[in-house]
């Protein structure tokens, strides 16, 4: 066989080697995943899994081709001048060599940069969520806390000023006392912007916050408080539980002084088999729950906050029949 004709067939093969792996990559890429990843817990996408497929049969490919070259410099004879010579076939071996080699850089460093993207991506979906959590749990927390707060404050006001004449001493310990009210209210602000209510709250006994939250909401009204909270229940409740279990107690009570016009509320708690109850009830002109306007977003951060329980929440009313409040939830497991 003539040398040029042995060098022709050597580059046409080099040649159909590159182009086959151009026609590969162009292949993989046409089956490339959408940039966004796929949300936590849904099943795999389609596309993905071809994408990843076409990637195995691309390298699988190459590498075919490359030992398909390797074979055919190794038997074709060399067109240098002494048939010992290794020189042609050896420089034909490093071409192929050298062009497989390129080809899987290039799939190598595309997989990477996806991967990255997709990492970048999923950060970010993360952040965003993060602050939209963040959004809605301060404003719960300023409707159910802070909002409730500033309404005892204002009751306590209003009471002070009808007594400056008449109890002028009364009076002056209702506004030292609605002073206190408003100082707490701005150390709930700062604590709930901070995230660092549910720490300030680990510093004291749950009957002990409760106790403060009803003496704050009965601030320059006329109203009992029958409480009995079981020392046993009160000592399971967990220190991720009782933020929540708190706001709870807060918003039922406040709507019963509030929009109710109670006398007497009672609260409990209990655990019965497994599970813990809370029962917040009033003696009010209660209210016709098929009737009630649609607004306000008292009743939906209750649901809200039991939901983050895992408990039931179920609330009954009817007009001058008071209002009952009934929260039953898991007992918290133990620390390991």
């Amino acid at each position: 066989m003539h040398p040029i004709t042995r060098l022709s067939l050597i580059a046409g093969l080099l040649l159909a080697i590159g182009a086959a792996a151009l026609l590969l990559q162009t292949w993989v890429g046409m089956a490339a995943p959408p940039e966004a990843p796929a949300p936590v817990g849904a099943p795999a996408d389609p596309h993905r899994r071809e994408y990843e497929h076409r990637q195995q049969l691309a390298a699988a490919t190459l590498s075919l081709l490359a030992l398909a070259g390797i074979t055919a410099a190794a038997v074709l004879p060399r067109p240098w001048a002494r048939p010992t010579g290794d020189g042609a076939a050896r420089q034909g071996v490093e071409l192929l060599a050298r062009a497989a080699a390129t080809q899987s850089e290039a799939l190598a460093r595309e997989r990477d940069v996806r991967h990255r993207t997709e990492e970048n991506l999923a950060m970010e979906q993360m952040r965003a969520g993060q602050a939209v959590a963040d959004k809605v749990r301060l404003g719960r927390d300023l409707h159910d806390g802070m909002i409730q707060s500033l309404y005892a404050t204002g009751l306590t006001l209003t009471a002070a000023r009808g007594k400056i004449t008449a109890e002028p001493a009364r009076a002056a310990e209702l506004l030292d006392r609605g002073v206190e009210l408003l100082n707490a209210t701005i150390r709930d602000m700062r604590a709930a912007i901070g995230g660092l209510s549910a720490a300030r709250q680990q510093e004291q006994s749950f009957p002990a916050a409760v106790g403060l939250v009803l003496e704050m909401l009965s601030s320059g009204r006329a109203v009992v408080f029958d409480t009995r909270l079981d020392a046993e229940a009160a000592a399971r409740v967990g220190e991720g539980q009782c933020a929540d279990l708190l706001q709870i107690i807060r918003e039922a009570v406040s709507n019963a002084l509030r929009h109710g016009a109670a006398h007497t509320v009672t609260v409990r708690l209990n655990e019965d088999q497994g599970n813990l109850c809370l029962l917040v009830q009033d003696d009010g002109r209660g209210f016709d729950p098929d009737r009630a306007p649609a607004v306000g977003q008292g009743l939906g951060n209750l649901r809200a906050r039991a939901e983050l329980l895992r408990g039931e929440l179920g609330v009954t009313s009817r007009p001058g029949a008071g209002t009952r409040v009934v929260l039953t939830f898991p007992v918290p497991a133990a620390a390991p």
